[in-house]
């Protein structure tokens, strides 16, 4: 072991993944068989936090697989739903390696994800943050979709970061240490996840995303309203005060966002989705 508690075995990493009770049991079963039964490259650990108590049918599926990779499965039961954050934050400290893979457990990895990803951090250990394209899909992940992806160079994504998410998280893969160096995830209404790369870009790390799909991500489950959720005004603000300070963004850069963010979320849920598909996801 490490300072950081992590193993440092060549080539090892864990995957980390929460879960909690309005989970669908298929779509958790789907999630574990892409992540430990259909990878080229398999992981050493998987850590499955539990958010909260589960139902009887989460629990057999996550039974079943821990029979299945009793060596690689790690469970961990939390008495109470806490949210994402939290549960991520638990999670990570029980993580026995340096090198981790988030995964969601109601996606899809794709077959070489994990192989593409550990091989580039090992590649470029200058490099704290790697995702990359993910395939979104309402109901079959063999269906017809929308590709979302994302810039690919540090430089771009420095730039990008100033209005929108540059990392697709479900798709993402860092160095738990370089997480941990900045607090870790920290509560902000559906921005855990942002807030965490702004504050490690802020502090000089450096981020990259692969051109390559690596994730079929579910978003028939919701999703346009969540984007319009008023609660996620007061953490935009938090956040583009926070690039502001650290030199991230200008003023009028944070006015034109907070802007957008609350046209974003008057607008009824039917238009979000028109313009998410033609105009949030053509590249541009």
């Amino acid at each position: 072991m490490n300072q950081t508690g992590c193993k440092k075995e060549k080539n090892g990493f864990s995957v980390l993944m929460s879960v909690y009770v309005k989970e669908q049991p298929e779509y958790l079963r789907m999630a574990l068989e892409s992540n430990l039964d259909h990878q080229t490259r398999k992981p050493n650990e998987l850590v499955l936090v539990c958010d909260g108590p589960l139902n009887e049918e989460l629990y057999a599926v996550i039974e079943s697989f821990e029979q299945r990779h009793p060596q690689i499965l790690r469970v961990f039961r939390r008495e109470e739903n806490e949210g994402l954050g939290k549960a991520l934050n638990f999670g990570l400290e029980q993580c026995s390696y340096d090198l981790v893979a988030r995964s969601d457990s109601d996606d899809i990895c794709y077959a070489r994800r994990f192989e593409m990803q550990i091989a580039y951090l090992e590649k470029h250990p200058e490099i704290s943050v790697v995702s990359g394209a993910i395939h979104e899909f309402e109901k079959n992940p063999s269906e017809d979709g929308r590709m979302k992806h994302m810039p690919c160079t540090h430089e771009e994504i420095c730039r990008y970061v100033k209005s929108r998410n540059p990392i697709n998280h479900m798709a993402a893969a860092f160095r738990k240490s370089d997480v941990q160096k900045v607090g870790s995830y920290q509560h902000l209404f559906y921005l855990e996840d942002y807030y965490l790369w702004v504050r490690m870009i802020a502090s000089g790390m450096k981020m990259g995303n692969l051109k390559e799909c690596l994730v079929h991500a579910r978003v028939g489950n919701g999703m346009a309203k969540r984007r319009g959720d008023r609660r996620q005004i007061a953490g935009w603000r938090e956040l583009n005060r926070y690039m502001l300070e650290h030199g991230m963004t200008t003023g009028a850069g944070c006015c034109m966002s907070m802007l957008r963010i609350y046209v974003w979320c008057a607008v009824p849920a039917s238009i979000r989705t028109q313009v998410y598909d033609r105009l949030l996801r053509s590249g541009r």
